[in-house]
């Protein structure tokens, strides 16, 4: 129940900011995937994906994509697109960021506004049900 209080929590802040600050220009229509698309893990970013609640269940998603060199996009997607990279969240290295603890290669803790960390699981696809696995070499 938690977990899906926190996911309309997530939608919701993403909803407002796009009303308020007018992002629905920057957000992705519906159909076009290209930052989920660009998620996809490297040896040089190995946390590149698309993350879940653990049980990769829901319509929502953060995709996680190479921004740079050492950054990383995280954009919120949901069943109309995402946002466009560091819209929905600044660029980030991720690892040693306070707003993130990495668990292991295919898990990640993120920090919401209420300040508490909502766990995600790396998943196959938008569309799967099932988890994905990076090699854990962190």
């Amino acid at each position: 129940m938690r977990m899906r209080a926190l996911r309309f929590s997530l939608y919701l802040n993403a909803a407002i900011l796009a009303a308020i600050f007018g992002f629905q220009s920057s957000v992705s229509i519906a159909g076009d995937r290209t930052v989920e698309k660009t998620a996809v893990p490297s040896l040089g970013h190995p946390y590149a994906g698309l993350w879940k609640e653990p049980n990769c269940l829901d319509r929502f998603d953060i995709a996680i994509a190479p921004a740079d060199d050492k950054l990383y996009s995280l954009s919120f997607c949901g069943p109309g697109g995402c946002f466009e990279p560091g819209e929905y969240r600044p660029n980030s290295a991720i690892v040693d960021d306070p707003l993130y603890k990495i668990v292991d290669a295919n898990t990640i803790m993120i920090k919401g506004q209420d300040g508490i960390f909502a766990k995600y699981v790396r998943c196959q696809s938008r569309q799967s049900t099932l988890p994905a696995a990076f090699p854990d070499n962190h």
